[in-house]
């Protein structure tokens, strides 16, 4: 299973590079030369660092796994090269009340290692000290041994129960309702310094007591034994995948609770007294990413009156001090998550009617669904747009009011609205319990790649739209958003993947007409059409074209096909599109061809395979990119369809052509 899951995150973290390059190219100039702006495109910046450090993580498994891993052994003063990472961490330690000893007294040898390495060691195991201590001290120590340099972090944190001692470096793997100072985090951190311990030869140990802190020994030979005979005398021909200490500094700056001062009961920003008494709700916000919290913070405070906190618990003890209007709460938080103080606020009448907004970056509609069923009044899935989010609020306490105003009425018919209401709950408890678990590591993978783009998401919408900016930041802007919706189509094409392969997909069937559907997917590609002057001959013939279908999953199906034929098929080239009556009059197809690059019979043998995508096509990426996911849904979706679709293909350079047939409504399809 973790060999499966590092191959799929190999072909993941490629692609998610380029979008990242050109999303964190066009900000860094930005702040270079416009520092004006320097307080957003930060925001954007430190999110886009975060996840390329979860990116860079995920490759550096793919390379371990596969044995591509080249040390560049350096003879170095280990005691002062580990003191300089360590110091780094101070100001954060001293910030949140931390006792930060640090005692690394010189060696007497030099140690040979792999610089890029050994900073990684220590700022993942300095980061998860910091982590999951909340109060008393953090000790890093080095020392010589008989056996080589030994490195102890050393934490008063909560610790680790015994149970879980055993399984603390499995890779993915999170020590469940630990209290920490977020939840944020996928559990491979651990696993990887392990992984990058013993390739030097070495071997790391933890301890810990419940209660009284954990500590991590890590032993890496001295000397020159361990040395390999092909030692490179040149730096790694690979990608470096170590961002600093700046990135782990940076992140775990976010984590402080003082970050979110600034925006604790923040009031309506207005100039104008009659503008900013038009709207005196009270908005409570709980999120536990600091970034997150502050931009949702102060695009709210431009109406609203707005308390901002980092957890759940905290957020239950400012709903009872002082009742909001509405909650906009995230699902993964530390102390509390958002299902828990969703769950306290309903179990009591005082608070059981406050409108309550879910934010999660868990897409998808089994989460929505989970989300409604626990009688949450609306669920965001994240990245959303800056409007989208003022709409739903707007329109929430709107609903709010209508609802107080109708309560008399109301009164009247209690115990039909009661028994309506039971009747409601049993059948949310019912489609809760039919529900099977996600994926568990799918769900958290998704939840940390959605979440730093949201800021870039909302920061890049913000400055499209705003007539201020002038048109050549405007550009760099749609670059940005360009890419990021890349990275939002890619993380849906894995979902929907994961869907369709564990049975989740729900769909809506019924009887459409695939004449219209398919004129909406073309007008999708319309654009990309015109822009590579792509020549489209549209042959609609069959009469009969009623089929039972999902017309949102239809319309998926053919977008693919097209997608696929536009992407491959050279300006001034042609596609043709023409149905016709299937199954000896059972059913409706269309034939989608191009004369774009073609297929060898390997690649067409491979065309709906997950991933798969032609050795020609692989290396003329940046002219194609994808991860080979488009053709192998469409597939999936077809046959959930009871239809079936088939490639054909003469050759490389001769085309291709794919033909989907689906029975006609009401009527099998004859093969």
């Amino acid at each position: 299973m973790d060999r499966a899951k590092t191959a799929f995150f190999s072909n993941v973290s490629h692609e998610l590079r380029t979008p990242l390059t050109l999303m964190l190219g066009p900000i860094e100039d930005e702040l270079r030369e416009h520092p004006q702006t320097r307080p957003r495109l930060e925001l954007a910046h430190r999110n886009a660092l975060r996840l390329l450090r979860l990116v860079n993580t995920l490759l550096d498994f793919s390379r371990i796994e596969a044995g591509r891993v080249h040390l560049l052994y350096e003879p170095t003063d280990l005691a002062t090269y580990t003191r300089d990472l360590a110091e780094g961490f101070r100001p954060a330690m001293e910030s949140a009340g931390l006792k930060f000893n640090v005692d690394c007294p010189s060696l007497p040898e030099l140690v040979h290692l792999d610089r890029e390495v050994w900073e990684k060691v220590v700022l993942n195991l300095l980061s998860n000290a910091f982590k999951f201590t909340l109060k008393g001290s953090v000790t890093v120590e080095l020392r010589a041994r008989a056996m080589g340099a030994e490195l102890i972090v050393r934490d008063t944190g909560m610790g680790i129960p015994e149970a879980e001692l055993s399984r603390i470096f499995e890779r993915f793997h999170r020590v469940r309702n630990s209290e920490a100072r977020t939840h944020e985090g996928t559990g491979i951190g651990l696993a990887l310094v392990q992984e990058l311990v013993r390739l030097h030869g070495g071997e790391i140990r933890v301890s810990s007591t419940r209660g009284n802190g954990t500590t991590f020994t890590v032993t890496i030979p001295t000397g020159k034994q361990h040395l390999p005979k092909d030692q490179p005398a040149t730096n790694k021909a690979q990608t470096a995948t170590a961002t600093g200490s700046v990135a782990f500094i940076q992140e775990a700056n976010r984590w402080l609770p003082d970050t979110a001062k600034p925006d604790i009961n923040s009031t309506p920003s207005d100039k104008d007294d009659e503008a900013g008494s038009k709207n005196t709700a009270k908005i409570l916000v709980a999120e536990d990413n600091a970034d997150m919290r502050q931009y949702v913070t102060q695009l709210l405070r431009k109406d609203y009156s707005v308390t901002a906190v980092a957890d759940g618990k905290t957020a239950l003890e400012a709903i009872r001090a002082e009742r909001p209007d509405l909650v906009l709460s995230d699902i993964m938080m530390p102390r509390m998550d958002g299902f828990e103080l969703l769950r306290e606020l309903r179990a009591h009448s005082d608070t059981s009617t406050i409108p309550v907004i879910l934010l999660s970056a868990r897409a998808g509609e089994e989460a929505r669904v989970e989300g409604m069923s626990r009688q949450a009044d609306d669920y965001l899935a994240k990245p959303f747009s800056s409007r989208e989010l003022l709409t739903r609020v707007s329109t929430h306490l709107g609903l709010a009011r209508v609802r107080r105003e109708a309560e008399i009425a109301l009164r009247e018919s209690e115990d039909k609205y009661r028994k309506s209401f039971e009747r409601e709950k049993a059948a949310r408890q019912d489609v809760e319990n039919a529900m099977r678990m996600k994926d568990h590591f799918l769900a958290t993978l998704s939840h940390e790649l959605r979440t730093p783009l949201n800021p870039v998401l909302l920061i890049a919408s913000d400055g499209i739209e705003n007539p201020d900016v002038p048109p050549e930041i405007r550009e760099k802007f749609e670059v940005i958003l360009k890419n990021v919706e890349v990275e939002v189509q890619l993380i849906d094409d894995l979902l929907d993947l994961s869907r369709i392969t564990h049975g989740k997909l729900h769909l809506n069937i019924r009887t459409v007409d695939a004449h219209t559907v398919l004129k909406e997917a073309l007008r999708t590609v319309q654009g990309q059409i015109q822009h590579k002057r792509i020549r489209t001959t549209v042959d609609l013939k069959t009469e009969q074209h009623m089929i039972s279908a999902d017309s949102v999953r239809l319309q998926q199906i053919f977008w693919n096909v097209l997608r696929n034929a536009v992407k491959f098929t050279p300006e001034d080239g042609r596609i043709n599109i023409e149905t016709f009556s299937a199954g000896e009059g059972n059913g409706f197809g269309v034939t989608i061809s191009d004369t774009g690059i073609g297929m060898t019979p390997d690649e067409l043998n491979n065309a709906f395979s997950a991933f798969a995508q032609g050795e020609h096509i692989k290396n003329r990426a940046p002219n194609y990119g994808g991860m080979g996911l488009g053709l192998a849904i469409s597939k999936k979706l077809v046959e959930i369809h009871s239809g079936k679709i088939r490639a054909i293909s003469e050759g490389r350079g001769r085309g291709a052509s794919f033909t989907i047939e689906f029975p006609l409504a009401g009527q099998a399809l004859k093969h």
